[in-house]
């Protein structure tokens, strides 16, 4: 039926701005929502619900909900929450399946104002609401958009109506009423069938052959009560002077459209020659945004060539630091020093060489000659005073020599031609950029003088005769659209005048032909009957193999289930050998699901865990809507709670497969394991992830970089295994096994 392509928040509790493209890819349908608990999945799904179905999707006392943003405090001026939904729709409904009409785009939008108020009592909110209003805007063929005849909330009501919502904006909970109800909640038997039986007439269109049958019966009975009342004759005199009067008011209202659309070619033909002023004076009609980018791009020229100047001015500067430059101007001296120190190298006194090797025969204790060097000998005790003189001098011998090479190294910059060909190079770069500044300020002027010409000439005035000329037409659009209306009601009145007194004549024969029409109608609420008897057969049965399918596929090689804490001592998966759908005993119009153990017992669902409840509840859910061919989005929001391991991997990869548009509100622990990673992978063609921003660690939380104070949550475009700057928690690194690059790509 439809599939939505944007959802935008403004000012919804804790969202600010929030803006979500789903994938309406047919190969990769599933859209990925993550955000840790608390961190806005819910606020999510009511807004969405608000969206769509206004203040009457708010939960518990609507008017107490605050929709406002959380650190918004109520003051006069107030505040205004939007809620935007894009979609794409064929032209079927729940009601028609088969599209009446090309596919088309609408913007479903919904505003309201919030604003302070007194309140009477302690309970009351110190807030109201006002203002509500929703708009429906339809694309044209043309790319424009134009307001819908039918009314936004008549529109959302044929295509996703309110007792359906469980259908398309789900919450785990609320759609295993269809089972009986969630873990914390137990709803009566006729209360599950009601609403069960609503969705099956719904979907599988049951109830349209209903209120035809009623229809026709309503008729049959009509013709009846005719053929009793038709006799006798009225005067024609009167009815024949309205029936004048009403043509003389058409023809009138007919000249008057006629003028009108002569008018409006006119008006049309002097728009198209002014748009044609416009685009002649421009030169086309981009050429004065053209100009704007050309000065952007100018400017952006001219900084960056500012910047490199100022480097080569800076680079000039430093060279009085360069080496060459010192080796140039000191070059007298460093010769001096050179004359003094190159003898010293020369002869070995630095740096000072023999030590070491002295040093050598001493801890060996014996000369190259012979002599022996330990401390016992007079010999030794000579040589070991020699290394102890020599040792004490070493360091300045050694620092001499640093000063013969440093001098060595100078020297060979006594010319300054190094430092004079450095110069040289900048300042011939700066030559160069002083004539591009020159040609780009040039270049400047003249954009200039061009942008003056085009605001200041012939543009303007196109523009405002364009502006002048658009109003003029679309009043005569409206008159058109008025005059249409009456013409239409007027058409109306002759016709059943006319037909009045058409009547009047064959008013003798009009018994026998409503008895005839009975006699037809009695006879089409009999084919109704047996149509409507064997498509409930063939349909539901249809349904119920699905569902059993669909369940098995979710429940394949699982041995048991986790079981939460509260759910201890009750049914789980394997314990449950088929599921379905079933008429009620005694009344074959109405339905309730059920579950059998292995030996063929009914499982009421307050003997059903958790886990398996939500899994009953979306077998029949995605079962239906495969078998009305419904093409709609499934919103989830914790569908995956309660369940673990296989369950919760097959029933992911089922609900992606099955799914039209799948958009899943999932935590990070959904998707831990590598097969929902992979699952995501192979399926998603979009993935988000919502973080709380009041989880920053500095206020307990394990958030790790507040991008933005207050109570908010804001949006990015990680997946399940990766993470940035606005999501990254504690610990997720080492949880997920993959790694933060500063470029944002995520890698295992």
């Amino acid at each position: 039926m439809l599939l939505i392509k944007r959802i935008t928040i403004e000012n919804f509790v804790c969202f600010n701005r929030l803006e979500i493209e789903p994938t309406t890819n047919p190969d990769m349908p599933l859209t990925v929502i993550r955000a840790e608990n608390g961190s806005g999945k819910t606020t999510l799904l009511r807004a969405i619900r608000w969206g769509m179905y206004g203040e009457r999707a708010l939960p518990g006392n609507a008017r107490n909900f605050s929709l406002h943003p959380a650190d918004w405090q109520p003051d006069a001026q107030g505040i205004r929450t939007m809620v935007s939904i894009l979609f794409e729709t064929d032209g079927s409904s729940w009601q028609h399946l088969e599209g009446q009409s090309k596919r088309a785009a609408f913007e479903l939008r919904r505003t309201v104002r919030t604003e302070k108020t007194a309140p009477g009592r302690s309970d009351r909110p110190d807030f109201r609401r006002i203002d509500e209003t929703a708009y429906l805007q339809q694309q044209r063929a043309d790319g424009s958009w134009k307001t819908h005849d039918g009314g936004a909330d008549a529109v959302v009501e044929e295509l996703l109506p309110w007792e359906l919502r469980d259908f398309f904006v789900m919450d785990a909970d609320e759609a295993a009423d269809y089972v009986g109800g969630s873990e914390n909640k137990t709803m009566d038997r006729h209360q599950v069938i009601d609403k069960t039986t609503y969705a099956v007439s719904a979907l599988l269109g049951l109830d349209t052959f209903r209120k035809a049958e009623d229809r026709l019966k309503k008729i049959s009975n009509e013709f009846g009560r005719n053929a009793s009342r038709a006799t006798g004759d009225r005067k024609l005199a009167e009815r024949q002077a309205e029936l004048d009067r009403s043509r003389e008011e058409l023809d009138r209202i007919t000249a008057r459209v006629q003028s009108n659309v002569e008018t409006k070619t006119d008006v049309q033909d002097k728009l198209d020659r002014a748009r044609g002023r416009l685009e002649k004076a421009v030169g086309n009609i981009h050429a004065h945004d053209q100009l704007k980018q050309r000065m952007a791009d100018n400017r952006e020229s001219l900084q960056k060539t500012q910047q490199r100047r100022r480097r080569a001015l800076d680079e000039l500067g430093a060279g009085i630091f360069d080496i060459s430059l010192f080796g140039a101007l000191a070059s007298g001296e460093i010769q001096s020093v050179r004359e003094r120190l190159q003898p010293l190298y020369d002869d070995g006194s630095i740096p000072v060489r023999h030590v070491e090797f002295v040093k050598s025969l001493l801890e060996r204790g014996e000369c190259v000659c012979g002599q022996p060097l330990d401390a016992r000998s007079k010999f030794g005790r000579r040589v070991q005073e020699s290394v102890s003189q020599s040792s004490s001098q070493k360091e300045k011998a050694n620092w001499l020599s640093d000063v013969l090479d440093a001098a060595n190294t100078l020297h060979s910059y006594r010319d300054g031609m190094a430092w004079r060909h450095a110069c040289a190079e900048h300042e011939t770069e700066l030559g160069d950029l002083d004539n591009d500044l020159r040609e780009l300020e040039a270049v400047k002027r003249e954009i200039d003088f061009k942008l003056k010409q085009v605001d200041d000439q012939e543009v303007q005035v196109s523009r405002d005769e364009i502006a002048m000329l658009e109003k003029q037409l679309e009043g005569i659009q409206r008159n058109l659209g008025a005059d249409d209306i009456e013409a239409g009601s007027l058409r109306k009145k002759v016709n059943k005048l006319e037909g009045t007194i058409r009547d009047q004549q064959v008013r003798a024969r009009e018994a026998n032909e409503h008895r005839r029409n009975k006699s037809i109608a009695d006879l089409l609420v009999r084919i109704l009957q047996g149509a409507y008897a064997s498509i409930r057969g063939d349909q539901v049965a249809e349904l119920d193999l699905q569902m059993n399918r669909l369940f098995r596929q979710m429940a394949s090689n699982v041995t048991d289930d986790a079981t939460a804490e509260n759910d201890q001592g009750k049914a789980t998966l394997a314990m449950i050998a088929k599921v379905g759908l079933r008429p009620l005993d005694g009344d074959d119009d109405k339905y309730e699901i059920f579950a059998l153990n292995s030996r063929e017992r009914s499982m009421p669902p307050t003997e059903i865990n958790g886990a398996s409840r939500r899994i009953l509840a979306l077998s029949f859910v995605l079962a239906l809507c495969k078998a009305s061919r419904t093409r709609a989005p499934l919103v989830a929001d914790s569908l995956l709670n309660f369940m673990s391991g296989s369950v919760r991997t097959n029933t992911l990869r089922v609900t992606a497969e099955t799914a039209s548009q799948p958009i899943l509100l999932l935590t990070g622990s959904d998707l831990e394991s590598e097969r929902d990673a992979e699952l995501v992978a192979r399926h998603a063609g979009a993935s988000y992830t919502l973080t709380g921003q009041w989880q920053h660690e500095s206020e307990g939380g394990d958030v790790l970089r507040m991008t933005q104070a207050g109570k908010v949550s804001l949006l990015c475009h990680c997946g399940p295994r990766a993470y940035c700057d606005v999501c990254e928690r504690q610990g997720q690194s080492e949880k997920t096994g993959w790694t933060r690059r500063r470029d944002g790509v995520h890698r295992q």
